[in-house]
């Protein structure tokens, strides 16, 4: 891939989003309880219905037996990243500035988590579609080790953080969606429906 400007394009959009977001605040046409409101749209409604579309209507070769790998290594790779960017956060963050062990939390929660959807996603969509599902499924795993050993991470212990783990409308939504698809599902969707969806 010689040509960068194809990338360049691919995540322009969602640069554009946040720098649009940022006027639109500091004009204050935006303000602390709209953020609240259109991240909830985002997370709660958005988002769980681009899961359902891309993986009920998608173009992608279905979905295998081997679903679970994609989520298992989202869950893998980002708890060893916690565990890593803890262990600096304890051995060198001192020298770095990272006095307070609060300090040293934020940090290895930081650090330990990927960018995991928005530049990655319009870029699987972009050069590998047939990918897409296994990204979304990935982003699972993900999320379920953010919410989970990222909660450990941050508090010190789980408490309530493996509710949100399983019980928001992303990680839902996929379950529905893969259920759907398992059952052939996509075939009986009313048009009106599928519009709704795309």
């Amino acid at each position: 891939m010689h040509d960068p400007w194809p990338i360049v394009d691919s995540v322009t959009g969602v640069f554009l989003i946040i720098l649009i977001g940022a006027f639109a605040r500091k004009i204050r046409w935006l303000n602390q309880e709209s953020d609240k409101s259109l991240a909830n749209l985002t997370t709660n409604v958005l988002l769980p219905a681009y899961f359902v579309q891309k993986i009920l209507l998608g173009d992608h070769p279905g979905i295998t037996e081997q679903f679970w790998a994609a989520p298992l290594w989202g869950f893998a790779t980002t708890t060893l990243g916690f565990l890593i960017s803890y262990l600096v956060a304890k051995k060198i963050g001192p020298k770095i500035g990272l006095v307070s062990d609060g300090s040293q939390r934020v940090f290895a929660l930081c650090v330990g988590v990927c960018n995991f959807g928005f530049i990655p996603l319009p870029l699987a969509e972009q050069y590998f579609p047939n990918a897409l599902v296994d990204l979304i499924l990935h982003n699972v795993g993900v999320n379920l080790a953010l919410w989970s050993i990222g909660i450990v991470i941050i508090s010190g212990s789980l408490r309530s953080g493996w509710r949100k783990a399983v019980l928001n409308p992303p990680f839902l939504s996929v379950v529905f969606a893969m259920l759907c698809e398992q059952q052939g599902v996509a075939e009986t969707i009313p048009p009106f429906a599928k519009a709704v969806l795309t």
